[in-house]
């Protein structure tokens, strides 16, 4: 089932929709016209005037995400700080080239960037010059992140997650995160490239602290920052050998204080679970606005429509017994989900554990876009294990800068604990290859393997090796 605000999701997130927050069906006065009406217009038509309604407010980015979502500033949430920053790079061309001038993509986008204004700063520069050339005009910026990273976070707009207007918002919100970060780290690589690893530590640092902030906001945000995280690791990846003993000490202490925290993913469902709880018991309503079945209905509304027809057919009676067996069956998966968090990420839920079945079809799909999703646990575990590696790159390292050369296995490392595989056991995969070498987890189940940064390169030859698994 997809309700509205979901396709609108869908519609504003492009591939962001992969792992769209968990919004529920849509309330009475989302759906299309009532039976009772008897309405002539065909699905389409319906889902068309539907979609106008609720795509009219989102046409428009306001002109300030800070005064668009913080009506009441206090001082003391570090989001306030973090918008700031997201305006203050939208208003100047800070983030115009971010992504567009790292190494990685530069080549492939130069044509396009020819197309395009460039601001006098940013002509005829090598990708090398323009990081030099933002980290000189823009590094301050990111002052703005250091001060949010201070104080705790909430979201004020957690209370209207159902809403087209809060994925309005939330969304480009999310995707200002983003670009903080790449600007970051091209901050990062000027520094590195000067020599000075103190300074691209400490940014470095920063965004990791930020994303794991922003991961306290809520599901969609825990993932939203688990894609931030990537974006750090590698850079921290492709300069492996430029950090020195004392960085890698500061990498691997904030890694272990965030391994000793508990998982973002379980303050999200804590954060959430009310808001969706609420929302299936007010369902009732769509048995109001249950619409005939036509031969058009269009697949994306289907479901929607197949509910509310549902729902249509109960007695009242035995639709409000349902609406309150699908909260009861709801909060129990949501207790059962925040219990596993608190145990070793061996034994979380996995996409090959369902977990309980729903007692009916019918609740299971009153249900279905808000119990816990095992694909979440296996980010959230795909994430940690990222820290864990990022530890054992700096024991490597650092046995590197003591012993000019590489250990010849994990053990060399003399760190027991930190070198073990929490998801399988054992210890993790380590391939040297003379000056070289490949760190990584095999994964559980049907998963690519962990890797500070996935390597397209390797893509063919894993999926053979998930067909060989499955």
């Amino acid at each position: 089932m997809k309700s509205i605000p979901s396709m609108i999701v869908l519609l504003i997130a492009g591939s962001t929709a992969s792992c769209s927050p968990r919004i529920v069906i849509p309330m009475p006065g989302q759906m299309g016209t009532p039976i009772a009406q008897q309405s002539t217009q065909t699905s389409d038509q319906k889902e068309a005037e539907r979609m106008t309604r609720s795509l009219a407010s989102l046409m428009v980015p306001p002109k300030s995400y800070y005064t668009a979502i913080i009506k009441k500033p206090t001082g003391k949430n570090g989001l306030e700080e973090y918008l700031k920053c997201v305006d203050a790079v939208r208003a100047s061309d800070a983030g115009k080239y971010t992504t567009a001038i790292s190494d990685v993509q530069y080549n492939e986008r130069a044509a396009s960037i020819n197309k395009m204004p460039v601001p006098e700063w940013a002509v005829g520069k090598s990708p090398a010059e323009l990081r030099h050339e933002q980290t000189k005009r823009f590094e301050k910026l990111l002052d703005l992140i250091t001060k949010g990273n201070q104080k705790p976070v909430e979201d004020p707009l957690l209370p209207t997650m159902t809403s087209p207007e809060h994925a309005a918002l939330e969304f480009p919100m999310y995707g200002g995160f983003k670009s903080i970060t790449k600007l970051a780290v091209n901050v990062a690589d000027a520094h590195i490239s000067d020599g000075d690893t103190k300074d691209a530590t400490s940014r470095l640092i920063d965004q990791l602290r930020f994303s794991h902030k922003v991961r306290e906001l809520g599901i969609l945000a825990d993932l939203v920052g688990i894609a931030m995280d990537a974006i750090v690791c590698r850079e921290i990846e492709n300069h492996l050998v430029d950090f020195k003993g004392e960085d890698w000490d500061r990498f691997t202490a904030f890694a272990r204080l965030d391994l000793k925290s508990a998982p973002p993913l379980k303050r999200g469902l804590e954060l959430e679970a009310p808001g969706h709880l609420k929302y299936i018991s007010e369902s009732e309503g769509l048995a109001d606005e249950a619409s005939p079945k036509s031969a058009d209905e269009s697949e994306q509304m289907k479901g929607i429509d197949q509910l509310a027809r549902d729902l249509h057919g109960l007695s009242e009676k035995d639709r409000k017994r349902t609406i309150k067996e699908a909260v009861g069956y709801a909060q129990a998966r949501f207790n059962s989900a925040e219990v596993s968090l608190t145990r070793p990420e061996a034994e979380w839920p996995w996409p090959e554990n369902k977990g309980a079945p729903p007692p009916s079809p019918l609740i299971g799909e009153l249900t279905s876009d808000v119990i816990p999703n095992p694909d979440e646990f296996q980010a959230e575990a795909k994430s940690r294990i990222v820290m864990r590696l990022l530890i054992v790159h700096g024991l490597i390292q650092k046995y590197r800068i003591s012993h000019g050369h590489l250990p010849s296995t994990l053990k060399d490392l003399n760190s027991p604990a930190d070198i073990e595989d929490p998801l399988l056991g054992g210890n993790f995969k380590y391939e040297p290859t003379g000056a070289t070498y490949r760190l990584y987890s095999p994964g559980k189940g049907v998963m690519y393997p962990i890797e500070l940064t996935m390597k397209p390169e390797l893509y063919p030859k894993i999926r053979s090796q998930l067909e060989h698994k499955s």
